[in-house]
């Protein structure tokens, strides 16, 4: 009743506004001066003593608002100068940032934990408190500002140490060491993540845990594809598929690189099934990774598998699926602020625009995102799509500085996957520039069917096996010609309705 009586003489002085009706009315400070010198006024022990009563009547009383507006109570309990249990309530709330996606929320979020932690007087319980806070922060910047981000390897560079320090903390070493993975790979650091996949497997058997054997699987797989060990590849991926399973690791895509294990696995088995020569397989299991990602109903695991299943259609030289791949990533990844998945987006649209005709706007378009960060580590892999374009738009001069610098990024990463593919194209530009060449790009052509026979790699050497038997029937040695195409496009047993395979028929049906 007192109260009541005070807001009344609060609100007649027009000091406080009213909405509704009392005891559900909602009583607000006219002007945020007014609520100022009210709050100066008091004490600061009063007013610690108030916010301690707020944020616990929240806790109690109002369960929906600890589910809901966790940062609410966070606040509360900072001004109250609880600050340990203000920071479990910032993680609450970037938790729940992270799972619908709000991604700068959850780094503010975690950034706010992050300020109170370092406040801490140094003690192994503040280590452990720090340690959640930034495997937190760090995948909220992975997903925000992409992968590769500088600021999200720091976080799991820092959580790794604390974890190490601490006793028990395995989980958590294994989180901070696949984080790193996930950074040093797509930051195009290929032997720091190869390393670092390494020690997960070691880190999952240690612990004799079977969730972490599936993600520690899941982080080899795309090593396995820069090393170009296409058949370990698939056997990691199937491994993968094999320990999944849907209700059990469903939860996973919100730690790991927050996005799907099987999705991921499926994505990188298409590109190894193409690379092996199994195009149709590829082709399909491209779709299998991006239905499997629809049916987990996990956006940013849908927009990985569209990036990823991207890439096979390219490889296959699949315009159609391309497009329709490229319909719904762009606008997924811009509504939802994927920085990663739009820079995939653009190349894919730019590569779309050339299948056109209008190379020079298609290939602008593809160079503008291919000079992303993001692309470090598959930039090897998608430059020598634009080398080949700007070849095709008469540009070989072009074509060999875009190819030059492809190569000089693979070999930096030590990136093995691409190595035939960038050796023929040298041999088809060297070619185009002039037909006195035609000696030197023979030599290229045999030194790259090795490469991929070495892997090996049947697509790579059944397109370095067409452009060598095109050179030699050019310089009338179309027997020589027939005689080298005709076993390598005798080894496929699908596909045969795909480019590759198409081209290399009609040019053994021209040789007769």
């Amino acid at each position: 009743m007192v109260l009541q009586d005070a807001l009344i003489r609060l609100t007649e002085a027009e000091l406080l506004s009213l909405r509704g009706t009392p005891p559900s009315a909602v009583y607000s400070f006219k002007h945020a001066l007014v609520q100022d010198a009210a709050y100066s006024a008091m004490l600061r022990a009063r007013r610690q003593q108030l916010h301690t009563a707020i944020a616990l009547n929240l806790e109690k009383r109002l369960p929906q608002a600890v589910k809901a507006t966790p940062e609410l109570i966070a606040q509360q309990f900072e001004r109250a100068g609880q600050n340990e249990k203000a920071i479990q309530y910032w993680r609450l709330a970037g938790e729940r940032d992270l799972r619908r996606f709000a991604m700068k929320e959850a780094a503010a979020h975690y950034s706010s934990a992050l300020r109170l932690v370092t406040a801490m007087p140094e003690s192994p319980a503040r280590d452990g408190i720090e340690l959640g806070v930034r495997l937190g922060y760090g995948l909220a910047q992975l997903i925000a500002i992409g992968p590769s981000a500088p600021e999200a390897a720091e976080h799991y560079r820092r959580a790794l140490a604390l974890s190490r320090a601490l006793p028990g903390r395995g989980r958590e070493r294994f989180l901070a060491s696949w984080g790193l993975w996930f950074n040093a790979g797509t930051g195009g650091r290929d032997a720091e993540a190869a390393e670092l996949s390494d020690e997960l497997i070691s880190i999952a058997r240690e612990l004799n845990n079977p969730d972490f054997q599936l993600e520690a699987y899941h982080a080899k797989v795309p090593t396995l594809l820069r090393n170009a060990d296409f058949a370990g590849l698939n056997e990691a991926a199937q491994e993968v598929v094999r320990l999944y399973d849907r209700e059990r690791h469903r939860d996973h895509a919100y730690y790991f690189g927050g996005h799907d294990a099987r999705m991921c696995a499926r994505a990188f088995y298409a590109i190894g099934l193409w690379a092996l020569g199994f195009l149709d397989q590829a082709h399909r299991m491209a779709w299998l990774s991006i239905e499997d990602a629809r049916d987990l109903g996990h956006t940013f695991s849908l927009a990985h598998a569209l990036q990823r299943g991207a890439i096979t259609m390219v490889l296959l030289k699949d315009v159609e699926s391309c497009r329709i791949i490229s319909d719904e990533l762009y606008p997924l990844a811009e509504r939802n602020n994927f920085p990663w998945q739009l820079a995939d987006a653009k190349f894919l649209r730019g590569w779309l625009v050339a299948q056109t005709g209008d190379y020079q706007r298609g290939i602008e378009q593809m160079l503008h995102a291919v000079d992303h960060k993001f692309f470090a580590g598959f930039r090897p892999m998608l430059m020598p799509q634009i080398a080949e374009l700007q070849l095709h738009a008469g540009h070989a001069d072009h074509a060999m500085a875009t190819l030059d610098r492809a190569i000089d990024e693979a070999r930096r990463q030590g990136n093995r996957y691409c190595e035939p593919e960038l050796v023929r194209l040298r041999g088809e530009i060297l070619r185009a520039q002039s037909r006195a060449n035609d000696t030197e790009a023979e030599r290229i052509y045999r030194q790259a069917m090795a490469m991929a026979a070495g892997q090996p790699c049947p697509v790579l050497e059944l397109r370095a096996a067409t452009s060598l038997a095109r050179l030699l029937a050019d310089r009338s040695r179309r027997e020589e010609a027939h005689d080298l195409l005709a076993p390598v496009y005798a080894g496929f047993t699908e596909g045969f309705g795909k480019p590759d395979l198409l081209a290399a028929k009609a040019l053994l049906a021209e040789l007769g």
